[in-house]
């Protein structure tokens, strides 16, 4: 299967060189496609870890060099579809983790692609203010349903962690931003000290979510 894998990745290197010889800019997401075909077919056939991995990060690159050609890549609604894949994603390998037995490394990197692009776009301006709500409330809520579940039920630390990181990153993010649109040299030594609270907060969070590990690990 190491050797399957080798021959794939090198016919996407010769794809890669071959869109380079002939200046295939404009179209640089069918190269990824192209290399997506076998990827896929193997993985189904063989059902290898790599090649689900590998295929991940091809849908990525191939969907979003696409959407990079055809429309503003800053655009919400990019986001929102790369979001929407890789939702679709993680939900077959956690499925296929279930049914087959495979898929357990392919479920995290899709979890934490759709985490990010559900990051982004609950930051992003040009969202009206009741969708922003709503996908905040969204990131949130899959961000704590995703690590409760994980850490209570199943345990399954990597999830936890991923969603732990995520929601320190949304929480540390938000407060910068607060920053930005309050600034005033009134409230700096205030935010300054919410800063070393937040700091605390965090710290705090990641040592429970470690003892519950333990915790779980040894019941």
């Amino acid at each position: 299967m190491p050797c399957l894998f080798s021959g794939v990745f090198i016919f996407g290197i010769g794809v890669a060189l071959i869109g380079q010889t002939y200046n295939s800019h404009a179209d640089s997401h069918m190269l990824f496609l192209v290399w997506l075909i076998p990827t896929i077919l193997l993985s189904i056939l063989i059902r290898y870890e790599a090649f689900y991995v590998l295929g991940i990060i091809l849908v990525n690159l191939s969907g979003w060099l696409y959407i990079n050609t055809h429309s503003i890549p800053t655009e919400w609604s990019s986001f929102l579809t790369m979001f929407l894949t890789n939702l679709a994603l993680a939900c077959i390998f956690y499925i296929s983790e279930h049914i087959a037995k495979t898929g357990r490394y392919a479920k995290y990197i899709a979890f934490t692609c759709t985490s990010f692009y559900l990051f982004i776009l609950s930051f992003h301006q040009d969202i009206n203010n009741i969708n922003l709500f709503i996908t905040n409330l969204l990131f949130i809520a899959m961000l704590l349903g995703t690590g409760m579940y994980h850490l209570r039920y199943k345990l399954d630390v990597p999830m936890v962690y991923i969603s732990t990181i995520f929601g320190i990153i949304y929480i540390i993010a938000r407060y910068i931003k607060i920053i930005v649109y309050n600034f005033s040299s009134g409230i700096l030594i205030q935010m300054i000290f919410f800063g070393f609270v937040l700091i605390a907060i965090n710290y705090f969070i990641v040592e429970k979510i470690n003892m519950e590990i333990k915790k779980a690990r040894h019941e």
